[in-house]
């Protein structure tokens, strides 16, 4: 498998306390990479780092691009998107008071070179993600469930290689949550890798061929859904011991 993003001894701390320690790291082209741990495992921190919004302590952060492997440690947000990472964040943050197809005109806007084609690549991505209906209304007056759709179409809207998922299934009820997992297939099936950060082991399980385990910024485990779910150390730090017992998640 080709590797669409490398880290390698990342590192990241904030006032000493090390939220990411030496983490090796492979994304591959095509997958569906879960990410899971307890709180203050890191995770974030990944993702901040990863997208530009943190800077990494030191470390390597290497993008497939079309001239090789690329270190795009320490890049701004909007050059780590232009390489096609682009990203959602646990709270949505969209422009409260511009409609659903403003706010993806102007993610577009980043990869298309005129505005009618920004238009109309924002138009193409709300009907994929299912919120034609909604394209002329405020984002401030968007359901939780179409604002994070709306997140999606924001990424989605700059031709994303990776895209990074930060606990989108978060408030969402269990209907909402089959949806967008159907959502997520189908983007994964557009070629787009994603990292997916979640606490819903269910969705997890359900979307995921590989899954890498963070504790205390450290890697604590790594394999198929099964395997990590069967992990003592896995069990013992985030699941809990009632996963075991009951055979099934209760996170």
């Amino acid at each position: 498998m080709t590797s669409i993003l490398e880290t390698r001894s990342l590192n990241k701390s904030f006032g000493g306390v090390h939220a990411l320690a030496d983490l090796d790291i492979k994304i591959y082209q095509g997958e569906i990479l879960g990410l899971i741990g307890p709180n203050g495992s890191g995770k974030s921190t990944f993702v901040n780092v990863i997208s530009g919004f943190h800077k990494p302590d030191n470390g390597e952060i290497s993008l497939l691009t079309d001239t090789g492997m690329k270190n795009i440690g320490g890049k701004i947000p909007a050059d780590v998107a232009s390489y096609g990472i682009a990203r959602t964040f646990q709270s949505s943050k969209p422009f409260l008071n511009m409609t659903v197809l403003e706010n993806v005109t102007i993610a577009a806007m980043l990869r298309e070179s005129t505005v009618p084609r920004s238009k109309a690549k924002a138009a193409e991505m709300i009907e994929f993600a299912g919120l034609g209906s909604f394209k002329n209304t405020l984002a401030k007056s968007l359901p939780i469930e179409q604002r994070k759709r709306l997140d999606l179409c924001r990424g989605l809207a700059i031709d994303p290689k990776l895209l990074l998922l930060d606990e989108v299934m978060a408030g969402l009820n269990p209907r909402e949550m089959e949806s967008g997992m159907e959502l997520i297939s189908k983007i994964n099936q557009r070629g787009i890798a994603i990292l997916f950060i979640e606490h819903i082991v269910k969705a997890v399980v359900a979307l995921c061929s590989r899954v890498i385990v963070l504790n205390q910024g450290s890697l604590l485990a790594e394999g198929t859904p099964k395997e990590v779910m069967n992990d003592d150390h896995v069990i013992e730090a985030y699941l809990g011991e009632g996963f075991q017992k009951r055979g099934e998640p209760n996170a």
